[in-house]
């Protein structure tokens, strides 16, 4: 995919917790103008779109 380099959004060190459970540590995760990411987990649904 051919995706312009813009920078929109930068997660660093992300952590979650769920229900007493360390589910995610020390996520990195750039996106870029033009990219669709998600994540499905327990309880939660995300989705970025730029």
């Amino acid at each position: 995919m051919d995706f312009q380099r813009e920078k929109v959004m930068a997660l660093e060190n992300l952590t979650m917790r769920f229900d007493g459970n360390q589910v995610l540590h020390g996520i990195d995760l750039d996106v870029y103008r033009g990219q669709i990411i998600g994540y499905i987990g327990p309880m939660v649904l995300v989705k970025v779109q730029h």
